[in-house]
């Protein structure tokens, strides 16, 4: 196992406002030939993180540790190790340290990377974005999450905040507590594993749509390549419409049903409260 040592660390100090809060301030920046790569691993800690495609040679990090003071600056840095194939990047803010006092430490990380190299990403706070990279799996626990021309199939799991996800080729596997799910144009199939809170929003799936638990909230489902799945739905409304194969619910709890222009056949096995309208299905009708 070799460590990489970054190629330039500057320091500068700035009581400029940076992001949300960064009174104090120090650049890391570290740059890395892609060629030994085919897979980067991220473990970030609070602060905002955008990736996007960058030249195919070179792998470049650009951070900003922010803290309200200047003495923690110097022990707020990235550590950098390679092992078979993998760079492993990980976020070191010293939070346990028994001096260690600040109102507030984050860095906020910006990385410029081959479209191809494999991105894995443990992230603990702050906003994600992700634009034309290739994307594997996406473990979050607080803040928004923005994908756009991405690929790869993508495992993401998330605790909280909203999940954005526009113009994506290969299968999606999501796992959301709370915040709203809005997926639109994916190249694939689309499972939604479990969803706690939130409205759910698919749209342009040349796949398989399944939703195997629901909590609470709306889901609205359409234009759809195969067949649409609602395994258990707690709460909220169910719209689906523009479906190729066939539609079916499971169990539904509360809210109405609207379900359209479908070429297969529509199956509910149990509902709740809320009325049931269709309209345009090719294929049987299946009631409780």
């Amino acid at each position: 196992m070799t460590k990489l040592l970054p190629l330039l660390t500057t320091l500068i100090f700035s009581q400029a406002a940076f992001a949300d809060r960064c009174e104090k301030q120090r650049d890391i920046n570290l740059q890395f030939p892609s060629a030994s790569f085919s897979e980067l691993r991220l473990n970030a800690l609070a602060g905002h993180l955008q990736i996007e495609a960058g030249s195919d040679n070179q792998i470049i990090i650009e951070g900003i540790a922010c803290s309200d003071k200047t003495r923690y600056l110097d022990r707020m840095n990235i550590d950098a190790v390679e092992h078979d194939g993998i760079l492993e990047l990980t976020v070191i803010i010293p939070y346990n340290d028994r001096d260690w006092d600040a109102e507030y430490a984050h860095i906020d990380l910006n990385l410029q990377v081959p479209v191809a190299l494999v991105n894995l990403i443990r992230d603990s706070s702050g906003n994600l974005e992700a634009t034309g990279v290739t994307l594997a799996r996406i473990e979050d626990s607080s803040g928004d999450i923005r994908l756009r021309n991405t690929r790869g199939n993508l495992d993401l799991r998330d605790s909280s905040g909203d999940i954005s996800i526009r113009t994506h080729t290969g299968d999606l596997s999501l796992e959301d507590s709370s915040g709203d799910i809005e997926v639109s144009e994916i190249d694939g199939g689309v499972v939604v594993e479990r969803d706690s809170s939130g409205d759910i929003e698919i749209e342009q799936v040349s796949g398989l749509v399944t939703i195997r638990r629901d909590s609470s909230g709306d889901i609205e489902i359409e234009q759809v390549g195969k067949s649409v799945m609602v395994a258990a739905d707690g709460g909220g409304s169910i719209r689906i419409r523009d479906v190729r194969g066939s539609v079916e619910i499971g169990a539904d709890g509360s809210g109405d049903v609207t379900v359209k222009s479908v070429d297969g056949d529509f199956k509910i096995l149990s509902k709740g409260n809320g009325d049931i309208r269709t309209s345009n299905i090719k294929g049987n009708v299946s009631l409780p």
